[in-house]
């Protein structure tokens, strides 16, 4: 009986020892898959992250291509305008250097 019950506690303490290595195997294989998804995941994230990036630098350049657009207009329509100010004070500036060459030959 004695012999039955030595036998009886080596193999539970065989048992116990394979379940403790099953349990270390199954839980080394959920760590190397959970450290996999998150690499999985952190390069999807810096994927999404340079695509974000891509279309603000995008969004940027063309804000600044309108704005740069505008101030051209702009530019043209103050120069045009100088030019139109400019053809009409152009008679008065004639008639004053005539006047002024006129009165100085005298």
């Amino acid at each position: 009986m004695a012999k039955e019950t030595i036998d009886a506690i080596r193999e539970a303490e065989r048992e116990a020892a394979q379940i403790e290595e099953n349990a270390a195997r199954e839980a080394a294989r959920l760590v190397r898959e959970a450290k996999e998804q998150a690499a999985a995941l952190r390069e999807e994230a810096a994927g999404a992250q340079k695509q974000a990036a891509a279309e603000r630098l995008a969004a940027a350049r063309e804000a600044g291509e309108a704005q740069l657009a505008e101030a051209e207009r702009e530019a043209g329509k103050e120069e045009e305008a100088l030019r139109a100010m400019a053809g009409e004070r152009m008679p008065q500036a004639i008639e004053a250097v005539l006047a002024s060459l006129s009165s100085g030959t005298r």
